[in-house]
């Protein structure tokens, strides 16, 4: 797969704009997390995307995640991103997205939320996975595209 993604410039969850690159393709794995504040399935994942950014020091993968509104798919209310932010202890970094800004990264089209896609130490998504999955199938993903080299 080894999709190069575009480098535009989004909106913090805090409030300043950032480029994607600042927080990929740094010689690190991430776990981009395309999520949604409204989004039933998203809220279910959040402890184990959390704990996996916990994580990052022993795993070697950091985590961004891509805020959307769920489920018109637009760009999310910023105060809505950052009340759940708050209301579950998420402390990875959040950039606000909607589906056009995630066509234009050169994914495709978004299929639906939670959507993570992993990407190498280069900032190149090598794999994508839809829908609720355990953390560690993305450790997994990573430890096997690890192994390929």
């Amino acid at each position: 797969m080894a999709v190069e993604l575009k480098n535009p410039v989004l909106e913090g969850s805090d409030g300043i704009a950032y480029h994607l690159k600042d927080f990929i393709g740094k010689g690190r794995w991430t776990a981009m997390v395309v999520w949604g504040a409204k989004c039933p399935a998203c809220l279910e994942e959040m402890p184990d995307v959390q704990a996996l950014y916990d994580r990052r020091e022993k795993t070697g993968i950091d985590v961004v995640g891509l805020a959307i509104d769920y489920p018109s798919f637009d760009f999310p209310d910023i105060q809505e991103v950052q009340l759940y932010e708050e209301d579950n202890f998420l402390t990875f970094p959040n950039l606000m997205i909607d589906y056009q800004v995630f066509t234009d990264l050169g994914l495709g089209r978004l299929k639906g939320t939670p959507t993570i896609v992993v990407l190498n130490p280069k900032g190149q998504a090598v794999s994508m996975h839809l829908g609720v999955i355990p953390m560690s199938v993305i450790e997994k993903a990573v430890n096997q595209h690890r192994n390929k080299k």
